[in-house]
């Protein structure tokens, strides 16, 4: 199972362009340990996620 949350921040001025920041966190469960060449094996993996999008909106 998949969990993901996250915040969208949009920072464009006007319409035309876009700037958008999002972070979040997303977590990986998994209903039994994964076999993996590791020591620590798990059955949950966390991760946190920084993005920027950067661009313009194409006129319709």
């Amino acid at each position: 199972m998949h969990l993901e949350v996250g915040m969208e921040f949009d920072f464009g001025k006007n319409e035309s362009i876009v700037k958008t920041l999002e972070v979040g966190v997303a977590s990986d469960f998994y209903y039994k340990k994964v076999p993996v060449m590791v020591q620590s094996n798990k059955f949950l993996y966390p991760s946190v996620y920084v993005g920027f999008l950067m661009g313009k909106r194409k006129e319709k």
